[in-house]
């Protein structure tokens, strides 16, 4: 979080003083611009963890959504709305659902991070101002809604393989998450084709995740593993 609070501070400095100047002290004014981006970054995740349980509807009838017995991934089906964007309700789930930063989600899509905040800030706008609800899809829904699901699905992975940020080269414990959804989501939809590809393609590369990282941390590339690890 000081990371991105101090990037947007970056960003606002370089809209900011070519307009009305340098302030005569750059880094406290940097310092005060990252600290309430900070705040203001914690009040809104706060607000969304209060907000998000929410939207959920009431639960559907048994015979529409009781097969869906995982929260997260009942989750990620609620997000999956049809008024949306796939991209957006990618984004959205990626958000509030997995937990990763904007900042993260942003090197996912492969776009800047203020272009992914204004992603979100929009996909949000259209949910309020629509009144679209968090809303269990019936069973006859959910294939509609899978491939949006693995996508995300496999973008948690991606982070958890490679890690976009921080000091560690690899995140198991999301690679180990996308994992697990993957069987539920497997067991939800027995036989699909897609489920399997994906569960396949993620163990086999989960499935070397010892030798791909050296005992310093670094990357091992696959001319060098050890394939006995």
């Amino acid at each position: 979080m000081a990371e991105d609070s101090l990037q947007d501070a970056f960003v606002a400095a370089a809209r900011v003083w070519p307009e009305q100047g340098v302030p005569a002290k750059p880094a406290a004014w940097l310092w005060t611009a990252a600290y309430r981006r900070a705040l203001d970054r914690v009040r809104r995740e706060e607000a969304d963890a209060r907000r998000l349980p929410l939207l959920i509807a009431d639960p559907a009838p048994a015979d529409d959504y009781s097969d869906v017995a995982d929260e997260r991934l009942r989750l990620l089906f609620a997000c999956c709305h049809p008024a949306l964007r796939p991209d957006a309700r990618a984004a959205l789930m990626l958000r509030f659902v997995a937990g990763l930063t904007t900042a993260e989600i942003a090197r996912l899509f492969l776009v800047g991070e203020p272009t992914m905040a204004a992603r979100l800030t929009r996909a949000k706008a259209k949910m309020a101002v629509a009144g679209i609800p968090l809303r269990a899809p019936s069973a006859a829904d959910l294939p509609e809604r899978l491939d949006v699901v693995l996508r995300v699905i496999y973008l948690i992975f991606t982070e958890g393989y490679r890690a976009t940020a921080g000091p560690e080269l690899v995140r198991p414990r999301l690679a180990d998450e996308a994992i697990r959804l993957g069987y539920l989501v497997g067991e939800l939809l027995p036989g699909e084709p897609r489920t399997l590809a994906l569960l396949a393609l993620m163990l086999l590369q989960h499935a070397r995740r010892d030798a791909r990282v050296a005992e310093d941390g670094a990357l091992v590339l696959l001319p060098d593993q050890d394939r006995a690890r």
